[in-house]
Order: C-alpha cells, then sequence, then structure tokens
C-alpha cells in the first residue's frame, strides 16, 4: 500500500526545498557532478508526471556490488511521491499496482529478474514511457473481459550492470562507483521517509499550484544527439526552468 499525502498549506519556496534536497542527497551518497541536480529535479518531476506526454525512468547502475545504489534508492523513496519500493515483482503485479495507485514504484535488485529473457517486464517498463501508450491489456474475470491497465507511473531502476538497451534508452541514468578511502558520507537515519514526510507535502503542494504552467510551458533541453535523449530530459529542465 502507498501512502496518499495531504498537500502542505502556504507558499513555497521551491528553489530553497530542491537546494535542501539536493544537499541532503549529497551529505549521503557520492554521486558524480551533476547528478545529485538530477535525482532531485526528477522527484519533484514524478510529482507532475501526468503534466508530460513522455516520462523517463530513472536508471541508477554501478559495475560492481557496494556502490551505494540502495542507498541513493533510500534517498529517492524518501523524497517521491506515493513511493513503493521493491526487489522482486512479476508482471502482473507491476500493472496492477501501477493501475491501482500510480506510485513512484523503485525496483531494487533489477538486474535479477529485470535482465534477461523476462519480455513480459521489460515490454511493461518501456510501453510506461509514452503516456499515450502506457497500457496492457488483459482478459480478466469469468467471462475473459479484456480490460486496459495503466503501465503510466514514475520507475526507478537499480542494476549491478546495464540493464536492456531499449530500457537505458528510455531513462536518465545516473552511474555510480564505489567511494574513494577519503570520501566520507553520513549513514541514513532510521526514521528517514517519516521525518521526510513534511518535504514531500510541499513539493506536492508546490506541484499542484504550478501543474497549468508545468504542462503549457514545456522545456526543450539542448541538442542532445537524438529525439530520444531529449524527451526523456525536457520534463527536468520544464522544471529547472520553473524553480529557478
Amino acid at each position: 500500500r502507498v501512502q496518499e499525502l495531504t498537500p502542505a498549506t502556504g507558499e513555497i519556496n521551491i528553489e530553497e526545498l530542491l537546494n535542501n534536497i539536493e544537499h541532503f542527497i549529497t551529505q549521503h551518497a557520492i554521486l558524480p557532478p551533476g547528478a545529485s541536480d538530477a535525482v532531485a529535479l526528477w522527484c519533484l518531476s514524478a510529482y507532475n508526471i501526468n503534466c508530460f506526454r513522455i516520462f523517463p525512468k530513472l536508471t541508477i547502475h554501478s559495475a560492481v556490488k557496494r556502490c551505494g545504489k540502495s542507498t541513493l534508492l533510500d534517498l529517492i523513496e524518501a523524497f517521491c511521491p506515493k513511493a513503493f519500493i521493491t526487489s522482486n515483482m512479476t508482471a502482473a503485479t507491476i500493472f496492477r499496482l501501477i493501475d491501482k495507485s500510480q506510485p513512484t514504484l523503485i525496483i531494487d535488485e533489477a538486474d535479477t529478474f529485470v535482465a534477461g529473457d523476462n519480455k513480459d517486464i521489460v515490454g511493461i517498463i518501456n510501453g510506461g514511457h509514452a503516456r499515450n501508450r502506457a497500457y496492457v491489456t488483459r482478459c480478466v474475470g469469468e467471462t475473459y473481459e479484456p480490460k486496459k491497465f495503466s503501465t503510466w507511473s514514475p520507475m526507478v531502476l537499480a542494476s549491478i550492470g546495464e540493464l536492456q538497451p531499449t530500457i537505458m534508452d528510455r531513462s536518465v541514468v545516473i552511474s555510480i562507483q564505489r567511494k574513494a578511502m577519503h570520501e566520507k558520507v553520513k549513514r541514513i537515519p532510521v526514521d528517514l521517509s517519516d521525518s521526510a514526510e513534511p518535504l514531500r507535502k510541499e513539493l506536492l503542494k508546490w506541484s499542484l499550484d504550478n501543474s497549468s504552467t508545468i504542462k503549457d510551458s514545456p522545456i526543450e533541453p539542448p541538442d542532445l544527439g537524438n529525439s530520444r535523449a531529449v524527451d526523456n530530459w525536457l520534463p527536468l529542465f520544464t522544471i529547472a526552468r520553473l524553480v529557478s
């Protein structure tokens, strides 16, 4: 079950809020330059997924284990809307959960059950990239009536090694590596999700207040070499322009 939030009240200083979130992320995780900005913007964009035609996955991968992927997932869980974190799911569980709740679906250990020949799960993940195609159809009930299930939802995947090229192509990708001996981070507090709830409420409030502007004012990123990359980064650039 996912948490349904009530928005905060009052006026939200979104620039200060995002700066605080980014600072918290960098205190607890070692990321490549610019990655903490991208993660914070993606988390805020997740509240506004319905304002966009295409919404990217956030894919976190490393070449080896013990690089901090699970820590980063915990941080993302704290700041995303209706987070649901798991280390294994079936295809049916994914589309039924999304259809019911539209959570931010956070999948750890994706290399163990998404990679390889799991074509049903890969198809659901890929199909959820564009809003008008983000459905699967299944026969249900005693009469086997065809029913459409939504697959339109923010999604985070973490893996050792890259996932299928089609998933990576639909993602904002964060590549991480083990921290050096001289690099230090703080441990995540036990009550991180609970303590971050007021911040999630503020993110929700700002998103509700600005949804019309977000929908009507898309900002394309600079030329990234292909249209798919532009589509992936458009939500983050749109949010960044409004925040700045």
